[in-house]
């Protein structure tokens, strides 16, 4: 979500608000001039977006360069990569491998039903 990005500030989602109020005026009226108002608002947006998000990552980047390791812990945790593994519980392991296999075999069917018959 763009409103929890850590460049998301003030300026910027006065800025989002001002387009996004050009852009309503343009769809109401269909004016030219309402619609090159909206396209330097949605340029502006852009630009200060790209600026924001550039002044973040030099900003961070610079405060990590004297250690590599929190480096990559940011970077890890900016993009959100967790080591941990999602697996099923393994309380019933035959339970989950039966549904597994059923969960495959019905694909499988369901796939070859989808073909027409050979003659």
């Amino acid at each position: 979500d763009i409103s929890t990005a850590p460049w998301f500030d003030g300026e910027y989602k006065s800025a989002r608000v001002q387009k996004r109020k050009a852009e309503k005026q343009w769809k109401k009226s269909g004016l030219e001039i309402d619609k090159s108002i909206y396209f330097h608002h949605q340029q502006h947006c852009n630009k200060l977006a790209a600026t924001k998000k550039k002044s973040f990552f030099k900003k961070t980047f610079t405060k990590y360069s004297n250690s590599q390791k929190s480096l990559y812990q940011f970077v890890d945790n900016f993009l959100d990569k967790d080591n941990a593994l999602t697996l099923p519980s393994t309380e019933n392991i035959q339970n989950t491998v039966s549904q597994f296999n059923s969960f495959f075999s019905e694909k499988i069917e369901r796939i070859r039903a989808a073909f027409p018959d050979n003659p």
